[in-house]
């Protein structure tokens, strides 16, 4: 997701699509794409808000034992969760994190 058409947002879209595909082929992967949203500017009376630009990357493969699956699952006091800033972005959080720190 991406606030285009913005001053320079186009050139770090450009940036980011090249970095995802230097990665990919490093790998020797695929990475499945689409067009998710490229009108991420908010107007205000008082100003605009542009989103921070996102890119979200799935990933799936073959598995031939259901009893093999390792599934992400948080639970209360099991552990420590890290979050590794590979942006070095400002630290941000969405509303929709937001939202679901405040539901108890």
């Amino acid at each position: 997701m991406w606030a285009c058409n913005n001053e320079g947002e186009d050139a770090r879209l450009y940036e980011a699509v090249k970095a995802c595909s230097d990665f990919a082929i490093a790998l020797g992967i695929n990475i499945p794409t689409g067009k998710d949203s490229l009108s991420m500017k908010q107007k205000y009376p008082d100003g605009n808000v542009i989103a921070p630009g996102t890119v979200i990357i799935s990933a799936a493969g073959n598995c031939t034992d259901i009893n093999k699956v390792v599934e992400p699952v948080l639970q209360k006091d099991a552990g420590s969760v890290y979050y590794i800033n590979l942006t070095k972005d400002a630290l941000q959080l969405g509303g929709s994190s937001l939202r679901r720190s405040s539901i108890k």
